[in-house]
């Protein structure tokens, strides 16, 4: 009787659903976990309607977080950026899924744009011994700058850029706007697209000029790590793939700053 009432017991007991994990690494990104939460949440929902399975995660955009979050969760899927996938690959055994194309951009491409005040001669200060600063708003590496947004460009690699982070861009190129000399920016290209539609309704930023524009860069993937090879990544690509065909899905990806996801 005792045995029979266990396995009753068993059988009436609720299966216990574990959460598929997928989170969004972008080191020095904008805002913070909290404020990111409310539209990924949105975007978990969607992804449980569409696949039946439930969704979690988490933004971070601190490296050291990061490594955390990942070897905390030990399998699933995440958004990262190409620097953290590059650099993290062997360890996390990051395979990719699907890549991402931007809101502004036609294909799964990430460009970077430099803008300068009109009136600045860049060939001007090639081999020029005074350093000239490059203000940006995410953490870069002189070698990240010489080696993929400046390619093969030698001119431009002869300028002695003294490459600056800043949590104020927008105070940079008002700056550069206002006349400041010998003094440039480095956009990703959601800010270039910012600063267009503002220079519509602000006069001082018509002095802004564009000098150079990187090559087609490799933009954010969706990567499964850990063992997370099973059949929830067939459910997810199909998702995730025909997200923009959908109001409700597109409203989800212009909050990601998505236009949608690729193959």
């Amino acid at each position: 009787m005792k045995q029979f009432g266990l396995f009753i017991f068993f059988i009436l007991i609720p299966h216990f659903c574990f959460a598929n994990n997928l989170h969004f690494v972008y080191p020095g990104g904008e805002g913070d976990a909290k404020s990111a939460q409310p539209f990924l949440e949105e975007f978990y929902t969607y992804l449980q309607d569409q696949t039946g399975q439930e969704w979690t995660g988490e933004y971070v955009n601190d490296p050291s977080d990061a490594k955390k979050l990942l070897k905390k969760s030990k399998s699933g899927f995440a958004i990262v950026s190409p620097e953290f996938k590059s650099q993290y690959k062997q360890s996390f055994q990051f395979k990719t899924v699907l890549k991402t194309v931007p809101q502004y951009a036609t294909g799964a491409y990430e460009k970077f744009y430099i803008l300068s005040h009109k009136d600045t001669d860049i060939l001007t200060l090639i081999n020029e011994p005074v350093r000239v600063n490059l203000f940006t708003s995410q953490p870069m590496q002189t070698s990240f700058l010489n080696e993929k947004i400046f390619f093969e460009n030698e001119q431009i690699k002869t300028i002695p850029w003294n490459l600056q982070q800043t949590g104020n861009i927008l105070g940079a190129i008002q700056k550069i706007a206002s006349g400041v000399s010998g003094t440039f920016v480095l956009l990703t290209g959601y800010e270039f697209q910012m600063i267009q539609k503002l220079k519509a309704n602000k006069k001082e930023l018509q002095n802004l000029k564009l000098v150079y524009t990187s090559p087609e860069l490799e933009t954010a993937q969706l990567v499964s790590f850990g063992e997370s090879n099973t059949p929830n990544s067939q459910a997810l690509k199909t998702a995730l793939l025909k997200m923009d065909q959908s109001l409700k899905g597109n409203l989800i990806l212009k909050n990601l700053r998505l236009k949608k996801f690729s193959p």
